[in-house]
């Protein structure tokens, strides 16, 4: 059950809203939902700002944007897909049902970000294949192994027997 305000508070929120802030400012601020604000303040007349404008959630993840060059879409897709009408150079990828914005110049850091939020932790260079393409990046082949951290010493246990293999089968002469 939803606690109850003290008039205090509910002042105090009618007061902040009064000076200028916006409802997700206060909420913010005094730890209660916008909605809870909302509700306060909706008897309360606003100047409407004309033309595009971005605050409150919205001025939030543009800082977060800019600050990391990439934003996770979780539960703001409508607001990054505004964002997005603003500002052209702010992009979008998706993989493996993962969204991320990144910003076009921050698109290396932003494919570096997906593959270490890979839940499997395990990627191997047909996936990191498909990622470039995702993001619109080529890689060469030392760059891949500089992603994946692998040496030309480092071999997976897979490839481990392939290569066993395919020596054994070449050295009777035919590949099996």
């Amino acid at each position: 059950m939803p606690r109850k305000l003290s008039q205090e508070i509910i002042e105090r929120i009618r007061r902040e809203v009064l000076s200028g802030k916006s409802n997700y400012q206060v909420a913010r601020e005094l730890g209660i939902s916008e909605t809870t604000v909302r509700n306060h303040t909706k008897d309360i007349a606003r100047p409407r700002i004309e033309g595009p404008y971005i605050r409150g959630k919205q001025l939030e993840l543009l800082r977060q944007l800019l600050r990391d060059g990439y934003v996770y879409t979780s539960n703001n897709r409508n607001i990054l897909r505004g964002l997005q009408k603003h500002f052209p150079m702010i992009r979008r990828a998706q993989f493996k049902n993962r969204s991320i914005y990144y910003l076009e110049d921050k698109k290396y850091l932003a494919l570096q970000e997906m593959i270490k939020q890979n839940k499997s932790r395990v990627i191997n260079y047909h996936d990191l294949s498909k990622l470039s393409k995702v993001f619109n990046i080529t890689l060469s082949q030392d760059k891949k192994k500089e992603i994946l951290n692998k040496s030309e010493d480092d071999d997976s246990l897979a490839y481990f027997c392939i290569r066993m293999h395919w020596m054994s089968s070449s050295s009777e002469g035919t590949l099996r």
